[in-house]
């Protein structure tokens, strides 16, 4: 154990992780565990939920459902959608990290990427190029470890301060980490990034009055394309540029 903690990336990534973006998350389970709790669910249920579904939107899914004493098939079908969102920042990681070449056994390969968040993706897309792959596993590995635990912590704790604190403060919580990870990507140096959070966010004001909660997966859809569109566009323009520059 303690010849894993003498790689300098992993003692990185735990020091990053334990510090905004683990007390984010904490934050916000806090607020998801208080939502559980209302709606009925057990202690050992809502951790479990951290643990097992480890996706806030797939998450608060499967609270409101069984709220509405929904069936299982359909809670399943609803957080599996819900959290389908993570294939590609997975498939994205994967690539990053160069696990392909790392010999890694498929059950490991799994595990590794069940604790794979939004966050994670995030800082390492922000790292990818200043560490080799075999360290960016590392990272992520020791990254990733920390938000968990903190969020598992979050979320037990929130089961119980929802008695000594107004439940409607704590539910408020739940938005922290979509709002830091929203600036997380708007400093971030991929143009397509910052490009696609703002374009959605435009869309989401516009449609809203219109769509409702709807105008949220379309703003998403819309944005991240047309931000794609013009870094595209951007790109192809740069590399003519540099064609004639060459001749």
């Amino acid at each position: 154990m303690f010849s894993v903690l003498s790689h300098p990336e992993v003692r990185q990534g735990a020091r990053d992780a334990a510090g905004l973006p683990g007390l984010a998350l904490a934050a916000t389970m806090l607020g998801f565990a208080t939502m559980s709790k209302e709606a009925g669910l057990s202690l050992l249920m809502t951790m479990l939920s951290t643990a097992g579904v480890w996706g806030l939107p797939g998450q608060v899914a499967m609270v409101g459902l069984f709220a509405s004493s929904s069936s299982l098939i359909l809670i399943f079908l609803a957080v599996t959608m819900a959290n389908m969102r993570m294939l590609l920042m997975v498939i994205s990681a994967s690539d990053s990290m160069g696990i392909k070449h790392q010999q890694i056994p498929a059950w490991k390969h799994m595990l590794l990427f069940h604790f794979m968040a939004a966050t994670a993706w995030l800082r390492m897309g922000q790292l990818k190029g200043h560490l080799a792959p075999h360290e960016l596993t590392r990272y992520y590995i020791a990254f990733t470890i920390v938000i968990f635990s903190f969020s598992l912590c979050g979320t037990a704790l929130g089961f119980y301060i929802g008695d000594i604190m107004p439940p409607p403060l704590l539910r408020v919580l739940i938005f922290i980490t979509p709002l830091y990870l929203i600036l997380l990507a708007l400093s971030g140096q991929a143009k397509v990034n910052r490009l696609a959070v703002m374009f959605g966010g435009l869309f989401v004001v516009i449609l809203m009055p219109f769509m409702g909660q709807g105008a949220i997966f379309v703003a998403g859809f819309a944005g991240g394309g047309l931000a794609l569109a013009l870094t595209f566009r951007d790109d192809a323009k740069q590399g003519k540029q540099r064609g004639h520059h060459e001749r």
